[in-house]
């Protein structure tokens, strides 16, 4: 339940020259920005900024004096101090990802300055990388490994940079147990992790610049002959490491506080938490699905043959029946002078219509769950 705590607006001032502006904030249960909000909605003068550090020193400069109470508002101030809320429970890792993130933790994967020996798919990009000569035009300096290495894309300064980072990337994917090979269908690198397949490309990120016309440029477009386009994207000697699997995908890039050489430890457990919380319950998912859906079909297959079954026995009953009728008018329409022959035709029909009675095959096959095939009473040529 909230609490309510009401100063004046003398307390305030006070608590607001006495205390640093953050500290009582919280004792509110505000930000310092809500309370400093509150001081001036309540003429509240507050310290300037670096009052505190001067004060340290005996340099602050002199406090004023509260002024009048404006119009509109009261002396006393009041304060809803809500509950805090509950803290957020720990997110539940299961003991598989809890072993990895203990191995992680204990096997730092370390970017060397110097490799002497690449593994077999770097050494190809690098030489890939190494043998591009140089061009011009839009795309000037930059570089793409080519088939059967590692996926990488960079200017030239920085292909050394690159392809330790994969070396180290590689040999620690390895020594985990995972196989890492080229592939010619999606034209990249795949990571074979846990049965599951990941994308791996390294490449050096770009920035728009405005573009600079050129001569030749302004001259085309003087004469409507050309378009000139507003904007370049340039290399800006950042990396960028992309794994990604499905719709899911991770994208590590250097930065100012972290560069990717520290992060490569975070792409193992990426992976694997990948595969064991996500990859994993949905195939279970799908797979309890595809069981529930042949489940649903095989139940409507023997509802229909149940149907089917049915409706033949009822239509032979039927059959039978309606000549078992007729088979009587028969013998009511016959006189007592008829012809032997006669007599002998229609005394036929009656063991020819009750042989030809579906209700016992109906219960034996029934019993054998077998099918069965009723008498046709009327047979095409």
């Amino acid at each position: 339940m909230a609490e309510e705590r009401v100063l004046t607006r003398k307390e305030l001032f006070d608590l607001v020259w006495s205390t640093p502006m953050q500290h009582l904030a919280r004792e509110f249960k505000l930000s310092d920005v809500g309370l400093a909000k509150t001081c001036k909605r309540y003429a509240i003068p507050r310290p300037e900024r670096g009052y505190w550090a001067k004060l340290a020193v005996g340099k602050a400069p002199k406090q004023p004096k509260l002024p009048l109470t404006p119009a509109g508002v009261g002396d006393e101030v009041r304060f809803t101090l809500h509950e805090d809320p509950p803290p957020r429970p720990e997110p539940v890792v299961s003991p598989e990802v809890a072993s990895w993130i203990e191995r992680e933790r204990a096997s730092k994967i370390v970017v060397a300055e110097h490799v002497g020996k690449y593994h077999p798919l770097v050494r190809r990009a690098k030489d890939a990388l190494e043998a591009k000569r140089e061009w011009h035009g839009p795309d000037d300096g930059w570089r793409s490994s080519g088939l059967e290495s590692f996926s990488i894309r960079v200017t030239k300064p920085h292909i050394a940079r690159a392809c330790r980072i994969a070396h180290a990337l590689v040999s620690a994917m390895e020594q985990r147990k995972f196989t890492i090979e080229y592939s010619r269908e999606h034209r990249t690198t795949i990571v074979h992790a846990l049965k599951e397949e990941f994308k791996v490309s390294l490449v050096e990120r770009q920035k728009r610049v405005t573009h600079v016309p050129t001569p030749d440029e302004l001259r085309r477009e003087k004469q409507g002959q050309g378009w000139m386009p507003k904007f370049d994207n340039i290399p800006c000697g950042l990396l960028r490491l992309t794994v990604e699997c499905g719709y899911r995908k991770l994208q590590i890039e250097d930065s100012d506080r972290r560069r990717i050489d520290e992060q490569l430890n975070d792409v193992m457990l990426w992976i694997v938490t990948t595969v064991i919380d996500v990859l994993r319950p949905a195939a279970v998912r799908r797979r309890i699905e595809e069981e529930q859906r042949r489940e649903g079909e095989h139940k409507r297959w023997v509802y229909q043959q149940k149907c089917e079954r049915f409706d033949a026995v009822f239509r032979a009953w039927s059959a039978q029946q309606e000549r078992l009728r007729f088979v009587a008018v028969l013998e009511e329409t016959l006189g007592a002078d008829a012809p032997e022959d006669v007599r002998s035709f229609v005394a036929w029909t009656r063991r020819y219509v009750e042989a030809a009675d579906p209700l016992p095959k109906f219960f034996a096959a029934l019993a054998k769950n077998e099918t069965v095939y009723y008498h046709e009473f009327t047979r095409r040529y």
